[in-house]
């Protein structure tokens, strides 16, 4: 699970969580693409319009709120085997992206192109050994293992509706994999420090949503504002000097009917955690209690500013996970089992402050493991939180009845996608649910898709969200919204 788990505790894996159809509703179609020789190349083009169903104001000194959204996606890449013990991949990404306000106001736009997976791979006699852009893949559930962290996540994409390969970002590494007898290992460095990207205030997937109550930060231009976002609530990061990357050891075996495997991931959170100055923490309380603030703490923090002095740190502390994995075949189902256990995460109270504590993952999921006009996939997913104090409360996860005693604190999460394809697969009916039983919040996704030719396809979706304002799903339900796309396989 990601770092700031109070805000995004399961939001950078539920948009994995969607149905095995044939695609999913970012707007970009996976079609298997052709192979010549050995040349396989492929490429796809994909659009996505949203329109929030919502307008209720946001609250008087709370950041506004984006009402439209329009994505726009492209990649292209190629899979060369080069020899026997050589292959080559290679993949270009394209994202532009534009929104406005309520009566399309503020409206802007970014334009961004990277590498996606890129790396070379090398078959030697006992070692497949894999060096570039990649995605490295732990644990046994596909979409919510706790494990698999080494890779950042793009949080702008949601909750339901993202395609897992524009959730996912690849990162430069070095990965090794081999047999030792029985046992199938797996090593995987990754030097540079990347961290998750996000949105603080503004969009539908923004950290900080109006409800919270935290004042409006200054007005920034449309121009700049995307591209400040993400850098404003950190003050440092790791440095790139390639000594202090992430690690992950990975081990597999058979053992009967069961595929078992052990883990432990090193890495920094990819997340910041922001810590306050105290007097700068009484202010962020008083605004988000709507109190007037003591005058002289005013007067000491623009004084303190005023003299250049830092009143914040956001850094990314390392984290340690250490997992176990279970998978087999029962029937038509594919059941698999994660857990995982942390001495340290960050999680966030009601005041926004920082709150390390040890926690324990466990996933259990279902997925139909064979070919039919069905597909459907079930998980439910516990967080255990220990050493809460008497006085502490984890925003989204506990309600505020939750504090007055010291406790361990619960997180229960169900999610499920169920598919029925037909009209010789053309026409695609599905939907994705997630809910959260304790608090009562859930959302839905459920969606349309009809391929119209050979190589294009359309969709029309829906995301809604329920719950009370500080629940985890219910956090987001100013959100909900009605979306349509169009996707183009482009060979």
């Amino acid at each position: 699970m990601s770092a700031a788990a109070a805000l995004w505790v399961l939001a950078a894996v539920a948009a994995s969580a969607g149905a095995p159809d044939a695609g999913s509703s970012s707007g970009l179609l996976a079609i298997e693409p052709f192979e010549r020789s050995s040349v396989r190349v492929w490429g796809r083009l994909g659009s996505r319009a949203g329109i929030d169903t919502r307008f209720d104001p946001p609250p008087p000194d709370a950041a506004p709120e984006d009402d439209f959204d329009l994505r726009v996606r492209a990649s292209v890449g190629a899979d060369v085997k080069l020899s026997e013990g050589l292959r080559a991949v290679v993949e270009a990404r394209a994202r532009w992206r534009g929104a406005a306000r309520g009566r399309f106001a503020h409206p802007r736009a970014e334009w961004e192109a990277e590498l996606g997976e890129a790396y070379a791979d090398f078959y030697l006699p006992r070692v497949d050994l894999r060096v570039g852009q990649q995605i490295i893949p732990f644990g046994a559930n596909a979409a919510f293992a706790p494990a698999d962290a080494l890779e950042p996540r793009d949080l702008r994409e949601g909750l339901l509706l993202a395609d897992p390969e524009d959730v996912r970002l690849p990162v430069f590494a070095v990965r090794a994999r081999g047999d030792l007898g029985p046992v199938r290992w797996t090593a995987a460095y990754v030097p540079f420090f990347v961290p998750d990207r996000y949105a603080l205030f503004g969009e539908d997937e923004a950290l900080l949503q109006p409800g919270w109550g935290i004042p409006a930060p200054p007005e920034l231009d449309p121009t700049i504002e995307w591209r400040l976002q993400e850098h404003l609530l950190e003050t440092h990061r790791p440095p790139d000097s390639g000594l202090d990357g992430d690690l992950g050891l990975r081990v597999q075996a058979k053992v009967g009917p069961l595929d078992l495997g052990a883990s432990w991931v090193t890495l920094h959170q990819k997340l910041p955690v922001v810590t306050l100055d105290p007097e700068l923490q009484y202010l962020v309380d008083a605004a988000a209690r709507g109190r007037d603030p003591d005058p002289a703490v005013l007067l000491s923090v623009e004084n303190r500013l005023a003299a250049g002095e830092s009143l914040s740190s956001g850094t990314y502390p390392r984290q340690h996970l250490f997992s176990a994995e279970a998978s087999a075949l029962w029937g038509q189902a594919q059941l698999d089992f994660d857990a995982t256990f942390t001495p340290r995460q960050t999680f966030i109270g009601e005041r926004l402050e920082p709150l390390a504590k040890p926690a324990i993952t466990l996933v259990l999921g279902a997925t139909l493991a064979e070919e039919s006009d069905w597909a459907w996939s079930i998980a439910w997913v516990v967080l255990a939180v220990p050493g809460v104090g008497a006085d502490e409360l984890l925003a989204l996860i506990e309600p505020a009845t939750a504090r007055g005693a010291g406790r361990t604190a619960w997180l229960h999460l169900a999610a499920g996608a169920v598919s029925y394809s037909m009209l010789d697969r053309d026409l695609v009916l599905s939907v994705r649910a997630l809910v959260e039983p304790l608090q009562g919040s859930w959302a839905a996704a459920p969606e349309v898709r009809y391929r119209f030719a050979k190589r294009c396809a359309g969709f029309l979706a829906a995301e809604i969200y329920e719950g009370s304002p500080f629940s985890l799903l219910g956090y987001w339900r100013r959100n909900s919204q009605v979306v349509a796309g169009l996707e183009i396989d482009l060979f």
